[in-house]
C-alpha cells in the first residue's frame, strides 16, 4: 500500500543521505536489528532443509545482516548490493569475506554470470516507491532459487489510529510503503513469486537501541520516555501488539515459473 508522504522524497535517497551524514551511527543502529532479522532467515532455511552455498543480500546497507549470516555459517559465499556508496565502503572495510557492490539493481546489470541459492531483501521494500519493479527486475536480472523478503507491518489498526495523532512513525526512517501481511504477500505473488513459508514476530527494542534512536533523531526527553513505555507495553501485550499494532513479516519464496515448471 503506497503512502501519501511524497513530500519526504524517495526512501532510498533519504537512507543514502543518512549514510553520508554518519555511516558509523547507521551501522550501529542496523546491528541492533540484525539478530532477529537473521533469525528469520535461519528459521526459514532450516525449516525447509535449505542449505545454500551462495547468498546475496539486496539493500545490504553496512552489512549487519549479511555479517550475521556469515557468523552463523548460513552459506559458503556471500555477496551484497546497496544503493549507497558510503554504506558499501563501510561494509568492505568492516566485513571481510563479502563481495559487495554499490549499484541500483533496477538500472545496473550485475551478476549476469552468477547463480545464487538465496537472495535476501530485508527491510528494503518499504523504502521504495515502486517495490513491484524491484521484485520483477530481480526475476530478470539475477539467477537465483529462493527469495527471503521481510518488511515491517505498519498498516495495522492501532498504528493507523496512532498515525492520526502523532504522524506515521516510519516516515522519519524513509518508509514510503506500509503493509499488512495480506498486502505484502499479495505484492510478492503479483510480482512472480510463490510463498512456501513465513515467519511473523514482534521485535522488542533494547534500552540501548532506544537510547541510540534518541541520539540519532535528537529526540526530546518526553518522546524517549514514550518509547520506553511502548517497550514495556510490547513485552506485556506481545500477542495483541503483534496483531494490532506492529510486527515484522518474513516470507520464503520460490520463483513462480520454477513452481510451474516443476508441476
Amino acid at each position: 500500500m503506497p503512502s501519501d508522504d511524497s513530500a519526504f522524497g524517495l526512501g532510498k535517497d533519504r537512507y543514502a543521505e543518512k549514510y553520508r551524514d554518519d555511516v558509523a551511527l547507521q551501522a550501529k543502529w542496523l546491528n541492533f536489528g540484525a539478530i532477529e532479522k537473521t533469525n528469520s532467515i535461519q528459521m526459514l532455511l532450516e525449516r525447509n532443509a535449505i542449505r545454500p552455498r551462495t547468498l546475496l543480500e539486496l539493500g545490504c546497507g553496512t552489512g549487519a545482516i549479511v555479517q550475521e549470516c556469515q557468523r552463523r555459517g548460513l552459506a559458503e559465499a556471500y555477496s551484497g548490493i546497496d544503493y549507497s556508496e558510503d554504506a558499501i565502503a563501510y561494509l568492505k572495510m568492516h566485513v571481510p569475506g563479502v563481495t559487495a557492490y554499490a549499484a541500483d539493481i533496477m538500472k545496473d546489470n550485475l551478476f549476469t554470470q552468477d547463480t545464487f541459492d538465496v537472495v535476501i531483501i530485508s527491510h528494503v521494500l518499504e523504502h521504495l516507491e515502486h517495490p513491484h519493479d524491484l521484485l520483477t527486475s530481480l526475476l530478470t536480472k539475477v539467477k537465483f532459487t529462493y527469495l527471503i523478503a521481510e518488511v515491517p507491518l505498519e498498516d495495522l489498526p492501532l498504528i493507523r489510529f496512532r498515525s492520526r495523532i502523532w504522524g506515521r512513525p516510519g516516515v522519519q526512517a524513509g518508509h514510503v510503503q506500509v503493509y499488512t501481511q495480506r498486502s505484502f504477500e499479495a505484492l510478492l505473488t503479483a510480482s512472480g513469486f510463490e510463498i512456501i513459508d513465513r515467519r511473523q514476530y514482534l521485535p522488542i527494542p533494547t534500552r540501548e537501541s532506544l537510547e541510540l534512536v534518541r541520539l540519532r533523531n535528537n529526540e526530546p526527553g518526553i518522546v524517549h520516555q514514550r518509547r520506553l513505555f511502548g517497550r514495556y507495553l510490547q513485552i506485556s501485550l506481545y500477542p495483541l501488539w503483534k496483531r494490532l499494532y506492529y510486527a515484522h513479516h518474513a516470507c520464503l519464496c520460490i520463483r513462480a515459473d520454477m513452481s510451474n515448471n516443476a508441476g
